[in-house]
């Protein structure tokens, strides 16, 4: 039933954060394994301090902002680049240019590509997207580039000097700008570099998803920005649409719950509504309207998210989730909401659910006082280990494009 998916749609304050904080702490208390993307920070938040301490062994805890104890993440470390490209290309394509107006474009795919080959030519699996700008920095960093991967990959090595090197028309520094501008924008910031500037990847989301643990992942955005948040959250959505083919056994689901969805309109959210079933995956997903999601993201959760719980909506989108679930919405009261569940001989009459999780978090903080600080003081140790065992954390820069090229 898990599997088949929940769809949450309700206006803000309605009780989305608690109706998804209840569900989290179901799945952990019944050892379920656990990823929450959060856009805010805030569900992350009130996640953490429910946990009993006999869960916090089994928690990773990502907070995007903090400098201090980075999560590095790298998409192409250890993986095809040519494949991760288009992966990435589908998410930066989501970000700049959703309508393929021609913001980002053929020849911008083209230079992503030679440029992502020549850096995992000089740095292998650390070859991260951040060092983009540093390769197209110049005409003579692109020919030294171009001299340095020319004994691995002549025909690489052909393709940047045609393209690049030799191109002597007045809009060559135009190009560079253009296309080293999309790279800057997403990953100026230091938070940003921190995650993806020291081209290690620290959560293995697949051994995760695997072994039943749960990730709280605080995308941060109103410290970082809002397309920086949407992105790093497309690509860990990638890592778990990724993840969910490599699973060895798929008895116990593992749960995605994806807050203000309409955020990451590509990078896997609709992959793992489609194909989550097959591999025990199961995706819960909260948004506050209909008009905030893609035709392609829109059609995804319609035609596969069984569950659906409408709290109070909108007088525009109510007739729309009562057409699904077949009750009146628009004037539901908070935690209150109309719901219809999936189940193995279909779908249930539509009923009333009451939110309760604030006064069962309230019992259990009463019953045990002391079990906010147990579990926190795991979860926090295990993400400072989880921070300090990558070693070298600093972003990758020009000098050491540079080391690479006279390596080579």
């Amino acid at each position: 039933q898990l599997c088949q998916h929940v769809h949450v749609l309700g206006a803000s304050g309605a009780g989305k954060s608690t109706l998804q904080a209840g569900v989290v702490a179901w799945a952990v208390e019944h050892g379920l394994g656990v990823t929450v993307i959060d856009p805010h920070g805030t569900l992350v938040s009130r996640v953490s301090t429910e946990l009993t301490p006999g869960s916090a062994h089994r928690v990773h805890v990502v907070r995007t902002a903090d400098l201090e104890h980075p999560t590095p993440l790298n998409p192409f470390a250890g993986r095809d680049c040519e494949d991760m490209v288009g992966e990435v290309l589908e998410i930066l394509y989501a970000i700049f240019d959703p309508r393929h107006e021609g913001i980002i474009g053929p020849r911008f795919e083209r230079l992503f590509r030679q440029t992502m080959a020549a850096l995992r030519i000089l740095l292998e699996d650390r070859a991260t997207l951040t060092l983009v700008p540093q390769v197209l920095a110049s005409r003579q960093r692109i020919k030294d580039v171009a001299d340095a991967v020319a004994t691995r990959d002549a025909e690489l090595a052909r393709e940047l000097r045609s393209e690049l090197v030799d191109n002597r028309s007045s809009d060559f520094s135009d190009i560079l700008a253009w296309v080293s501008s999309k790279f800057d924008r997403l990953v100026r910031s230091s938070a940003m570099r921190a995650v993806f500037g020291s081209g290690y990847r620290a959560i293995d989301v697949a051994q995760v998803v695997e072994r039943g643990e749960v990730l709280l992942i605080d995308l941060a955005a109103p410290r970082i920005g809002a397309d920086q948040a949407a992105f790093t959250g497309m690509v860990w959505l990638m890592e778990h649409a990724l993840a969910m083919g490599a699973r060895g056994s798929w008895e116990r689901p593992h749960l995605v719950v994806v807050d203000e969805a309409h955020l990451f309109q590509a990078g896997g959210l609709s992959e793992l509504l489609a194909e989550g079933r097959k591999f025990g995956v199961g995706v819960v997903i909260a948004h506050q309207h209909m008009g905030q999601l893609s035709a392609s993201l829109g059609g995804a959760v319609e035609a596969n998210a069984s569950t659906v719980v409408g709290l109070r909506s909108s007088i525009r989108d109510a007739p729309r989730m009562e057409e699904r679930i077949g009750g009146s919405l628009s004037r539901l009261p908070n935690m209150r909401a109309a719901t219809t569940l999936a189940t193995p001989k279909g779908q249930t009459q539509a009923f009333t659910l009451t939110i309760d999780h604030n006064e069962r978090a309230e019992r259990q903080r009463m019953l045990h006082p002391d079990w906010v600080e147990r579990a926190t003081a795991v979860t926090e140790a295990r993400r400072r280990l989880t921070s300090s065992s990558q070693g070298g954390l600093s972003p990758l820069g020009s000098a050491d494009v540079d080391r690479a090229v006279r390596r080579l």
